[in-house]
């Protein structure tokens, strides 16, 4: 009998996690993590934030080192020798741009996310930067430094941390956002009011209900041109406008995509070989939606699940989403999807500039957001972590106090 092979395509935070995670559960047969960049995987969240400020930015923070790899038996494979470009389902084999296939019994598709570009005229000049990879951010960190007027096109979590380094380094920022509001996927009205009014305390100049139209560059600027028929002048253009799946492999499987892999609750596609993880998964909620989950915290904790299906062993616990970001002198850290949220109730003074923001749906607690305020945020990940069933009645009473709640909980 041949020993069984698992294949991870994607060696970014999910595929990493799993690979390691399906050692950890005594998978003894063959591991191999398949990945089409060169180099080591590393980490990519703090490109957006920290980094870009930072005095070292050809550091690459490595998920795991080169011995990780070899003491878990783990066959990484890049570049080409990583590049899917064919799946044989019923034969269960991957063709590989190398011209070399590879059979599976277990199939892990962690291919992340790639960003939205902006579907404009000029959208796609050599002077409109996005940030994704490292290679990215080691450009941004030199650009940043030398720009004196920099547009971001997007209001969301990556733009609004590009535009608070890039006024911290000094230069003239424009946030431009179609939507009426910041972060409006994202936040409530309260914590995107406030980080509006954070950022113009700053100095940054924020463009909302305002769509770009067209770019173009005029001898050592970049002019982008508003549906208004205004032009805003920058030496630096970043755009940052939200992400989407990359389902390649998924759909040389010929398995179902709908905004990501649609998978069911323990990550199966409508292939029981095949599975999906991290930000490429469409993963089932309680309320009968569907959603994708970008974040590392999603990416590990789904990684960490699927190597438990493939062993054999019964789910554990899932952990509650959180996200965070850093803006200036705000740290926004949010717990739980309160997209379904019908009542908000705040806690603490959002103008001493540190506050929370309580959700709720059918009266139940289902999440918050916590500005400068981590023990409110840590307490309310326990509580949920916990299923704790609070009411709105139990949560805004003016004596509350999340931390000692969580304790007792």
């Amino acid at each position: 009998m041949s020993t069984p092979r698992v294949v991870i395509v994607g060696a970014g935070h999910a595929g990493v996690q799993a690979a390691g995670s399906i050692r950890a559960e005594g998978f003894d047969g063959t591991v191999v993590l398949l990945d089409e960049h060169h180099g080591l995987p590393y980490q990519r969240p703090p490109l957006s934030k920290d980094y870009l400020k930072g005095d070292n930015p050809a550091q690459r923070s490595l998920l795991r080192p080169q011995s990780f790899f070899a003491k878990n038996s783990i066959d990484l494979r890049l570049g080409q020798d990583g590049q899917v470009t064919g799946v044989d389902r019923g034969a269960r084999t991957l063709f590989l741009a190398s011209g070399a296939s590879l059979s599976y019994d277990h199939l892990v598709i962690a291919t992340g996310s790639r960003n939205r570009r902006l579907p404009v005229p000029g959208g796609d000049l050599p002077s409109v930067h996005q940030l994704r990879t490292h290679d990215d951010a080691v450009g941004l960190h030199g650009r940043l430094r030398r720009a004196s007027k920099v547009a971001v096109v997007g209001g969301g979590f990556v733009g609004l941390e590009i535009a608070a380094s890039a006024r911290t380094l000094g230069a003239q920022v424009t946030v431009i956002e179609s939507l009426p509001r910041l972060m409006a996927r994202s936040v409530t009205e309260i914590t995107a009011a406030h980080l509006a009014d954070l950022h113009r305390s700053q100095g940054v100049e924020l463009l909302l209900s305002t769509s770009v139209t067209r770019i173009t560059d005029r001898g050592s600027k970049t002019v982008l041109i508003t549906g208004s028929g205004n032009e805003i002048e920058a030496d630096l253009v970043v755009v940052g406008i939200g992400a989407e799946a990359v389902t390649d492999v998924a759909e040389l499987a010929g398995v179902p995509v709908d905004n990501g892999i649609v998978v069911d609750e323990f990550f199966r596609t409508d292939d029981s070989a095949i599975y999906a993880i991290g930000d490429c998964a469409s993963t089932p909620r309680a309320d009968g939606q569907r959603t994708r989950l970008e974040s590392v915290q999603s990416a590990v904790e789904q990684a960490k699940a699927v190597a438990r299906t493939i062993c054999g062993h019964p789910p554990a616990a899932r952990e509650v989403p959180w996200f965070w970001s850093n803006q200036h002198s705000a740290k926004l850290q949010i717990v739980g999807l309160v997209g379904a949220r019908d009542a908000e109730y705040v806690l603490g003074e959002p103008d001493q500039g540190s506050f929370n923001v309580l959700c709720f749906a059918q009266d139940r607690f289902i999440g918050g957001e916590s500005v400068n305020s981590p023990k409110d945020h840590l307490a309310m990940r326990r509580l949920l972590d916990r299923g704790a069933t609070l009411t709105i009645e139990e949560l805004t009473h003016p004596a509350v106090d999340l931390a000692a709640m969580a304790g007792r909980s």
